[in-house]
């Protein structure tokens, strides 16, 4: 069930469409940001998020989400604190809160909005504005045993991916015979490859190899991109984001060089549009009242 959507809502058009948006995931944001300070639990801002705070001070003009790390510790720390202390405007969305949720990872949703993404949204499930809390986890430094355990995900993936496709097709003896094709998988709800999925990215994480990365949801790009050595999840900094302090990496120069290269330069117009492909936003009125048309 859509908790995320009633009939008192509120249709944002075109031209408000980013700006409410990100509106909308500053408010999470910064509600994330209470939870982990008042637990105790390390965050970063990261990955487009950490380069808006360097290079605007703020989002990038055209960015449709906040992306946040943690290690995996601490990570686990945060799902546990958000059972009591998330304040109920804010849904914890992983595989175990909603059951058709289709991510390895944790977003944290706004109650009372509306936000699917194209290529999701026929999946019966808690749509409204999102933020990604990306858990990192550590990498063996044998490249055996790290080959095993990359490629292991990738197959989790396509699992996943076939199970998660598998009816998408309209015409009904295609579906069928996908059915058929695919009944093995099938039969198993997409939530157990989550959680096979989380379990093997976090395999060696009791071993002392001093590398992480981003294992779940990753593909070979960002998995040599977002490697760090561990020191660096823990080394805090604080940057200023839409007029307010959140916390990042240290070195975040490396982090980011990592990540796109020369930073600071702009990329060409045609790539500077939103990658998450939201078909439509709608917001209940008092969230349109309280937040998008709130005065600074």
């Amino acid at each position: 069930m859509d908790n995320s959507k009633n009939s008192n809502m509120i249709e944002i058009q075109k031209e408000l469409f980013l700006q409410t948006l990100q509106k909308i995931e500053l408010e999470i944001l910064i509600e994330v940001d209470r939870v982990c300070r008042k637990n105790n639990i390390k965050y970063q801002i990261f990955a487009g998020t950490l380069l808006g705070a360097i290079r605007h001070k703020g989002f990038i003009p055209w960015d449709d989400d906040i992306d946040i790390l943690m290690p995996r510790d601490e990570y686990n720390k945060f799902l546990l604190a958000c059972k009591t202390d998330l304040d109920s405007r804010f849904f914890l969305q992983n595989y175990d809160t909603d059951k058709n949720y289709f991510h390895a990872f944790v977003r944290v949703r706004r109650n009372g909005t509306y936000s699917p993404q194209l290529y999701t949204e026929k999946f019966k499930m808690h749509h409204g504005v999102f933020i990604d809390v990306f858990p990192f986890d550590k990498v063996p430094l044998n490249a055996r045993k790290a080959k095993k355990q990359f490629n292991t995900l990738v197959i989790l993936r396509k699992l996943k991916d076939i199970r998660k496709n598998a009816y998408k097709s309209k015409n009904i003896l295609k579906r069928f015979l996908k059915f058929l094709r695919f009944i093995p998988i099938s039969v198993f709800p997409i939530r157990f490859f989550n959680k096979l999925e989380n379990k093997v990215a976090q395999k060696f994480n009791e071993t002392n190899s001093p590398l992480s990365t981003m294992l779940v949801e990753n593909i070979k790009s960002v998995y040599k991109r977002c490697m760090l050595e561990n020191k660096y999840l823990y080394e805090q900094e604080f940057y200023s984001f839409e007029g307010l302090k959140f916390i990042g990496p240290e070195n975040y120069k490396m982090i980011l060089h990592n990540l796109y290269g020369d930073f600071l330069k702009f990329p060409p117009l045609e790539e500077r549009t939103p990658h998450h492909n939201i078909s439509k936003l709608l917001i209940a009125e008092d969230i349109f009242n309280n937040i998008v048309n709130k005065t600074n």
